[in-house]
């Protein structure tokens, strides 16, 4: 039987089954038979509802310019509601925890005769870029398509353009032995990038890290923001995640407004965000778990420098022109008291002399 979704790029939940509580290793990338993708990055967000034991993960998979299209595979413990994110929901959260901004003065010398170098007003940097971008437009109807085994998995990529390579065909494989969901989404050409949101039950919040399938290229840095009731940290492999911990700090709920609206009133009240970034993710899935340590971690901020002049432009000219006043004062007495003298009028000449008595 086929239940339809909303409508949106083309999606599909392969039904492996019912739930199970061993978490599951990896996401699939399906290709399309004379093309492999190139998935650089992935942007999540894992938003943890403590309370009743819901996760709502939402993925950011964008695609490579005039590259081939995609389909990620994404396994789940339980059949998820699956639905189409708006694309300011990563970029909120990238606003949130993006450095703050310090300006710092510094003054310079006033160049004389031109315009002031502090009269400029401050140029900052404007918000960061909201990555996701909006909804990608409706691309094929979404259905649902049951699958008892891998074969049907298979039949499905096949009908919808997408082949499974050896190693994604024995990942299908180990995710109906355990019994997952594996909801597919695709990704590129007609679907665009798509902002895809995922809420089902769990027993702890977990993200797959890996990629499976045809794949091009080194495997795709991941950043995760993780929303939930206090700082979490990650466990990878058995040991503690290696993925830096760039931000961490409460948040208002307008900030994480999309999650918050995803939980549907469940959530807790006092909002935590904490942002994780592997740029080279060496284990299966990530598991995560409220940290011990729940101190605040933020971002160096940014220093923008803006120039004054000093002394202030104006009392630079007021002082060029005052001696400007001064030097024409001096050169002008100068040059009166040595401008060339007319010459004297010479004395009328003699007569001759007359002579005595005469």
């Amino acid at each position: 039987m086929t239940r339809r979704l909303p409508r949106g790029p083309a999606l599909a939940l392969l039904l492996l089954a019912g739930p199970a509580a061993v978490p599951a290793p990896a996401v699939g990338v399906a290709a399309p038979k004379d093309g492999r993708p190139e998935v650089r990055s992935v942007t999540a967000v894992v938003g943890w509802d403590p309370a009743t034991r819901t996760e709502h993960l939402i993925l950011s998979v964008p695609a490579s310019p005039g590259g081939p299209g995609f389909a990620i595979l994404v396994p789940t413990p339980a059949e998820p509601k699956v639905e189409f994110a708006p694309g300011d929901v990563v970029g909120a959260l990238a606003q949130l925890t993006a450095p703050e901004t310090q300006k710092v003065r510094k003054r310079v010398f006033p160049r004389l005769g031109w315009p002031s170098l502090g009269g400029q007003p401050d140029v900052l940097p404007g918000p960061p870029p909201k990555p996701g971008g909006p909804a990608a437009p409706p691309a094929a109807k979404s259905e649902t398509v049951p699958a008892g085994d891998p074969a049907k998995v298979a039949e499905w990529l096949a009908k919808a353009g997408y082949e499974a390579d050896p190693a994604l065909a024995a990942w299908l494989k180990s995710q109906a032995d355990r019994k997952w969901t594996v909801t597919a989404v695709a990704v590129g050409g007609a679907a665009g990038s798509p902002v895809v949101r995922l809420t089902f039950p769990a027993d702890r919040p977990v993200y797959p890290l890996r990629t499976v399938g045809a794949v091009a290229g080194s495997p795709p840095a991941h950043k995760v923001y993780v929303v939930s009731d206090g700082r979490y940290a990650g466990e990878a492999g058995g040991a503690p995640w290696a993925a830096a911990v760039a931000w961490s700090g409460p948040a208002k709920p307008e900030a994480v407004g999309p999650v918050v609206k995803a939980a549907e009133g469940s959530a807790p009240q006092n909002w935590w965000v904490t942002e994780f970034d592997d740029p080279a993710p060496g284990a299966d899935e990530v598991v995560f778990a409220k940290a011990a340590d729940q101190a605040a971690v933020a971002r160096p901020p940014t220093v923008v420098y803006y120039l004054e002049d000093y002394p202030p432009a104006w009392v630079m000219n007021v002082l060029a022109a005052a001696g400007l006043v001064v030097v024409g004062l001096v050169l002008g007495r100068w040059l009166w008291r040595h401008r060339k003298a007319p010459a004297a009028a010479s004395p009328p000449p003699a007569g001759p002399a007359s002579a005595p008595g005469g």
